[in-house]
């Protein structure tokens, strides 16, 4: 279970997502390796996936942020979240966000 918790206006807000534990470790684990390797665009569709798992369910609650207060955990934590990508805008994450971890 991932469960991304968003602040903003005073308001806290839970998104809760049952995530296939082995798929999207290898997902994250074959994104690193690639990143490490210096060969990014071999894992675009990677990286939109783990996006699509991530960050897409607080989309609509983080659109207008300037700046991300990143908190991961465990396994995740491996996850290279910059990286992430946004298919329908066409960006990785950390061009309309500044990360901070």
């Amino acid at each position: 279970t991932l469960l991304v918790w968003t602040v903003a206006g005073g308001r806290v807000d839970l998104a809760r997502s049952t995530v296939a534990r082995a798929p999207f470790l290898a997902a994250v684990e074959r994104v690193r390796a690639a990143l490490e390797a210096d060969a990014e665009a071999a894992v675009d569709a990677d990286l939109a996936r783990l996006y699509d798992v991530v960050v897409r369910p607080v989309r609509s609650r983080v659109e207008g942020a300037t700046r991300l207060v990143v908190a991961a955990d465990g396994e995740v934590a491996g996850l290279p979240l910059a990286a992430l990508y946004d298919r329908d805008a066409g960006r990785y994450l950390v061009e309309r966000h500044t990360l901070l971890f």
